[in-house]
């Protein structure tokens, strides 16, 4: 079955590459992210999830709660030294396969006979459980992603704080075996959360909803 993985993942990997130049487009972290200057990283905002009309009850059934939206921070904000990309979340590591052990290998025509067949039958398994993880990938790519627009909305929006950044230069440091020259240091003081108070909102207008930033791709590769 890890051959038939392996196999399965190049292959949708190969078609990967082939859309590289519209994944970039869509999947463009630059959009979202904030190069932090002179600084030589990245601020990554958090991951927002959004649902609508989300119903709820406790666990003995005596509680309905409803609400017309609701919002979920999913992942906090973070500093990252490289911009992200779709590979990161689509592209995964080749890990050697090792050969069977010998007492493994068929010896004979009902042997190779049986070998072959649990041999096809593993790679099936391997060829859908890359299927699957692919879906999986995509899945929380295109997530991650629409939840840092809803983010930047959000905040448009006054719904929830910026996070707080700050940053200092520390010269020159040194323990016994090292020394950093020009050291700077940056760091996320404040992690972004809801505003509750509706009075500091600024709602659109009703023509605008979330869907303006809604990215818009479908990568169902066969």
């Amino acid at each position: 079955s890890q051959i038939g993985y392996q196999e399965r993942y190049k292959a949708l990997t190969r078609k990967l590459e082939t859309q590289s130049n519209n994944l970039s487009v869509v999947f463009d972290f630059g959009r979202v992210a904030n190069f932090l200057e002179a600084r030589n990283g990245y601020l990554l905002p958090p991951v927002v999830s959004r649902a609508y009309n989300a119903v709820q009850t406790d666990p003995s059934g005596n509680t309905l709660t409803s609400s017309d939206e609701y919002l979920t921070i999913q992942q906090p904000g973070r500093l990252s030294p490289v911009l992200p990309s779709w590979r990161d979340y689509l592209l995964i590591p080749t890990i050697p396969i090792n050969n069977p052990p010998s007492s493994l290998i068929p010896r004979d025509k009902d042997e190779r006979k049986l070998f072959d067949h649990y041999f096809a039958k593993g790679w099936r398994l391997g060829e859908s459980q890359a299927n699957d993880e692919f879906q999986i990938r995509i899945g929380n790519l295109q997530q991650t992603y629409q939840g840092m627009l809803n983010y930047l909305e959000l905040v448009n929006h006054g719904i929830i704080t910026k996070m707080v950044v700050v940053n200092a230069d520390m010269a020159n440091l040194k323990d016994k075996n090292s020394l950093r020259i020009n050291n700077r240091i940056v760091q996320i003081v404040s992690q972004s959360t809801f505003e509750a108070n509706p009075d500091k909102w600024q709602l659109p207008d009703k023509t605008e909803t979330s869907s303006n930033l809604a990215i818009k791709t479908n990568h169902t590769l066969e």
